[in-house]
């Protein structure tokens, strides 16, 4: 029978049922099951699809169909052999448009795109095949990752379409084309189509149509990328009330806008609320949904997410890995799918001190990425930033510095420069240039992040907190002490009402704000803040971080010290090395830190062999992590001086101080302000100098040299 070109009802009728393909083929990853135990017999499913497949010549990888029997069979109540049959006769037909869907459906995608094309070559045909054509390579190009072959296909199917003579298949043709959009990261030209498409469904659908919830759904979680949580929360609770007063509605679907809403609570700081709301989702739906669900395991990710931040970790890691699960049976062990879930899971095993199987997993995100989609996508930048600090912690800090720029890059061009993704980044980045002594570039972006946040989240949110403390952590290295202990003091408070007075990040203020009181003099305060840090770390349900642990006694280690307290200080001091080697490796900068602290302990003892073989260890660690130059070596130099000096050894210390004041000088050119001590550091040495005989202009000379040398005037 001729196809007549020019067919309105046809064409109309084409249009929606090759937009379905999509659409459908989406939501059987969001169709309730009908029989819990689908999944317990999959391999038998697998091994008969697999011979039927086989014998007529289709080679789809056994993943795809064994997750194709899975939703196929459960979703028309088909035995596995029944539907490979269909399949098989599918794949026989000698039409293209039959022979492609079959493939599709079987997910051999490649075979799929070849007769779609085969389709577009036939010089009879109409529009209506076009668009089922271009649906198949749509779809079959998205399950193989190649979403720009897929956007180019979705964006061919709206031009096909009169928007003025059909606007309700242009906007679900739209629709496509902004979900794809989403995939590739191209988040900002993806919402004014979205809001197009909610316009268009609000005039032309009825207001409860399930249509519009998922456009509505989606335009939320672009939203949520961007930072405009009110209109994203907004948007998503109305399509959840759509959803909810249809009957027709798919459970899953319902659960999804939960599990957004839940995602919007968490980036607000919501936290209980955020844990309340996937909780009561869980139960509601774990006997409904099965637990290999799709949307059960976004459910179980977003969960995971809300424990971690409430620093509920053993429980945190149990749904991550839930949820990895899930996503990895469904999608493979490659797939985009599972990104998210390696990243949270890292997260959770970098917080319990495992850095190492921390780092495997961003490392396998990571390759993931590179792979399938050029690691340009959200995900990939988001494993970069966790990897970063992975790494920051076992004291790779210039690797650290090269992920933050590179995910700094790709969250600036995939939600632009005010996105709280970057805000994090800059951070992060931030911190570590505090720790390489870089102070001019750190100070800039700290107060770029500040303001970030402050904007999008308000003046109490946790990231506020942790933006404040970062700042006021770089002006005490330059010594303005007073703006400093005020924004570590509103740090506190705000972690305190944000996240309760025993979280982990509140003790971190809590340390932050006592050491720049030790600084400032004022040890009484000093010391009971730095024990009550202890004492929130030592109270963790998992027994705390050995890292912390010995980060917070070697503070407490110098305040003793200073109080005069040394048998105590001494105890304190051991533990917090031990602590420190114990979990982050004899050669971490950090080793160098706790070796100084006790050190100065056994000099207020006149123990002095012991301290000079600290403090040259000191000095080793943090010449071979971070050169001849860093910060740190000022003070660890001068401390070996002083021991030198105590004992008589001049000539010895002299050279020291002088180094001591290079680094000071190089710091000044560098960072644009002095080095805190260094007004004390030219003293020193002037003392020295004199005692070993040399003149006033001698030493005046020598440093001019020396500030010459450094480039300051």
């Amino acid at each position: 029978m001729k196809r007549k070109s020019k067919n309105g009802p046809t064409l109309l009728v084409a249009i929606i049922a090759c937009l379905l393909i999509g659409v459908v083929y989406g939501y059987l990853r969001l169709k309730p099951k009908r029989h819990s135990n689908i999944f317990l017999d999959a391999a038998e499913q697998r091994a008969a699809i697999t011979e039927t497949l086989a014998e007529s010549g289709a080679t789809p990888e056994p993943f795809t169909q064994a997750r194709f029997l899975v939703e196929f069979s459960q979703r028309h109540s088909l035995s596995s052999q029944a539907v490979a049959d269909l399949l098989a006769d599918g794949m026989r037909n000698p039409d293209p448009r039959l022979r492609s869907q079959a493939f599709l459906l079987a997910g051999d995608t490649m075979s799929a795109i070849r007769n779609a094309e085969q389709t577009l070559k036939r010089p009879s045909r109409n529009p209506a095949e076009d668009i089922e054509a271009f649906a198949i390579i749509a779809q079959a190009s998205a399950e193989s990752l190649d979403y720009r072959t897929s956007l180019d296909a979705r964006q061919r199917i709206v031009g096909l379409i009169r928007r003025s003579e059909n606007p309700s298949a242009w906007a679900e043709a739209q629709q496509e084309v902004a979900s794809v959009m989403l995939e590739l990261g191209r988040y900002r030209e993806a919402v004014p189509i979205l809001e197009e498409v909610v316009a268009v469904k609000e005039s032309d659908l009825a207001s409860h149509d399930l249509s519009l919830a998922r456009s509505l759904l989606d335009l939320s979680k672009v939203l949520q990328s961007q930072g405009k949580y009110g209109e994203s929360e907004s948007h998503c609770r109305r399509a959840l009330e759509i959803l909810e007063s249809n009957q027709q509605s798919p459970l899953a679907l319902q659960l999804s806008c939960k599990t957004q809403i839940a995602g919007v609570f968490l980036d607000l700081g919501k936290l209980d609320e955020a844990e309340e709301l996937c909780s009561v989702a869980v139960r509601e739906s774990k006997s409904s949904l099965g637990r290999f669900h799709p949307a059960f395991g976004d459910l179980l990710h977003a969960y995971s997410v809300a424990l971690l931040h409430q620093d509920h970790l053993e429980e945190a890691e149990r749904f991550c890995g839930q949820a990895l699960e899930i996503r990895e049976f469904k999608f493979g062990k490659e797939h985009p799918e599972i990104l998210s879930s390696l990243d949270v899971m890292a997260e959770i095993r970098m917080r319990r001190g495992d850095l190492s199987g921390a780092e495997a997993l961003c490392r396998r995100g990571l390759g993931v990425c590179n792979a399938q989609l050029d690691g340009q996508q959200l995900n990939s930048a988001m494993l970069m930033v966790t990897l970063a600090n992975i790494l920051a912690k076992q004291g790779m800090v210039d690797e650290a510095l090269q992920y933050y720029v590179r995910a700094a890059s790709n969250f600036e061009k995939l939600l632009g420069e005010d996105s709280l993704n970057l805000a994090q980044c800059r951070q992060g980045r931030a911190g570590l240039l505090l720790v390489s002594g870089n102070l001019i570039e750190a100070e800039p972006l700290a107060r770029q992040s500040l303001a970030t946040f402050e904007a999008k989240l308000g003046d109490v949110h946790p990231n506020v907190a942790a933006a404040k403390s970062c700042l006021a952590r770089i002006l005490q290295q330059k010594g303005e002490l007073s703006e400093a202990v005020s924004l570590f003091r509103k740090s506190v408070e705000i972690g305190e009402g944000a996240l309760g007075e025993n979280h982990p990040f509140v003790a971190v203020y809590l340390m932050n704000l006592s050491v720049a009181l030790k600084d400032a003099g004022d040890l009484d305060e000093s010391e009971l803040l730095v024990r009550r840090a202890i004492e929130i770390e030592e109270g963790r349900s998992d027994g705390g971080s050995a890292e912390e642990l010995g980060s917070r006694l070697g503070n407490l280690t110098l305040v003793l010290e200073e109080q005069g307290k040394v048998a105590e200080a001494e105890k304190v001091g051991r533990r917090a090395l031990d602590l420190t080697e114990s979990s982050m490796g004899s050669r971490h900068p950090d080793v160098a830190i706790r070796a100084n602290n006790l050190a100065m302990v056994l000099c207020r003892q006149k123990r002095f062999p012991e301290a000079e073989a600290l403090y040259d260890r000191a000095v080793s660690i943090t010449e071979e992590n971070f050169g001849r130059n860093h910060i740190n070596l000022a003070s660890f130099l001068n401390n070996l001086a002083r021991l030198l000096v105590a004992q008589d050894k001049l000539t010895e210390a002299e050279p020291l101080l002088r180094r001591q004041l290079q680094i000071a000088f190089l710091y000044r050119n560098q960072n644009g302000v002095p080095y805190k001590h260094e007004t004390a550091a030219i003293q020193g040495y002037a003392q020295i100098a004199t005692q070993l005989g040399r003149s006033g202009e001698e030493i005046k000379a020598m440093i001019a040299g020396l500030k010459r040398e450094a480039g300051v005037e």
